[in-house]
């Protein structure tokens, strides 16, 4: 195990100068000896949680992403609300000026 953990630890050496591997190593050991380390098994294995996390990444994003856009949904609802309101009321005011005001002649 010692091999591995010295690629790691010259390829990671920030994040890995002063962590013990030996356990995260012994799940990938051979049976019969453990200084082998089954290097297909450790490949996939980390693969899967690479991609494990960019999965859940992705739906972190699409999550943000759909909040986001329902917050512009409502803001944009909001808005259009408040302007029909507005022009709603003018109308109205102007309406009445015209049903109740004095007639004017041609």
């Amino acid at each position: 195990m010692t091999e591995l953990d010295d690629i790691l630890k010259l390829t990671y050496s920030e994040e890995l100068t002063k962590k013990d591997t030996r356990p995260l190593m012994r799940k990938y050991a051979s049976i019969q000896n453990r200084v082998l380390v089954d290097y297909k098994k450790f490949r996939e294995s980390i693969l899967e949680q690479v991609n494990l996390l960019l999965e859940a990444r992705s739906k972190s994003q699409g999550n943000r992403l759909k909040a986001l856009q329902q917050k512009h949904q409502m803001q944009f609802n909001e808005t259009l609300s408040n302007y029909l309101k507005t022009r709603t009321a003018q109308f109205e005011k102007k309406m009445s000026k015209k049903e109740g005001g004095p007639e004017e002649d041609p």
